[in-house]
């Protein structure tokens, strides 16, 4: 995998349903995000895979983060992260919480 392809796995919403909930969980657990905005449509890909990756994400997704209420004030700095270089990034390998 070339270093640019690297890049956008480990740290944009890529993968499988439970890759991506573990992603948006570490990004709120280390970050402290109240909003997320997700866009599907992505250079030429076909409108019936876009339609599956959005019903993957309501369905597998989504419900894994209902009760989740943000309080800011609890999340640490970049300095006191578990990784400062890339905060929220999954790496495979990694432990999941949503195992």
């Amino acid at each position: 995998m070339s270093h640019q392809g690297r890049y956008l796995y480990k740290d944009w919403f890529f993968g499988t349903p439970e890759i991506v909930a573990e992603k948006i969980y570490r990004m709120t657990r280390y970050v402290g995000v109240t909003y997320l905005n997700c866009t599907f449509n992505l250079g030429q890909v076909p409108h019936a895979k876009i339609m599956r990756s959005m019903e993957l994400f309501a369905t597998k997704v989504m419900p894994r983060f209902r009760a989740y209420v943000p309080d800011q004030k609890k999340y640490p700095r970049k300095e006191d992260a578990p990784d400062p270089k890339g905060y929220f990034a999954w790496e495979e390998g990694m432990p999941r919480t949503f195992a």
